[in-house]
């Protein structure tokens, strides 16, 4: 991802810290509907995934670099993999703006999505906890 693409999405996503599950992710839902076609609830959707796209969309990065997503899994499996661009802990440093998989019951299956954001004392932001 260029470095202006990477700083873009790191204010965009810093910008909708505090939106959270049960009601401040039905925007990212919404939104999401709209430009993929799809008809996902905001009751109960896992968001996680959605809300990278969006922001993806929402600053102009082209869908070959982040492409339209709402599961970590499938992204991972059909995209991220086959154009080499799936990396692992042992092998990467994430920088500012990277998108981060959590496999939190290690069975090999991305359950959440964060972004690296170096300029908020260190922390990794989900879109619903902090890592």
């Amino acid at each position: 991802m260029a470095t202006n693409y990477r700083q873009k999405y790191a204010d965009w996503c810093l910008g909708e810290v505090g939106n959270e599950a049960p009601h401040g992710d039905d925007q990212y839902i919404a939104y999401y509907n709209s430009i993929v076609g799809t008809n996902f609830s905001v009751n109960g959707t896992a968001w996680c995934a959605i809300f990278a796209t969006c922001g993806a969309r929402k600053v102009g990065i082209p869908t070959s670099v982040i492409p339209n997503f709402a599961s970590c899994t499938t992204s991972r499996d059909n995209f991220w993999k086959p154009n080499g661009r799936w990396k692992t802990r042992t092998t990467y440093t994430p920088k500012m703006g990277d998108l981060i998989f959590f496999d939190w019951d290690n069975e090999g299956e991305g359950q959440q999505r964060a972004r690296d954001d170096r300029r908020r004392a260190g922390w990794l932001q989900c879109p619903d906890r902090r890592v």
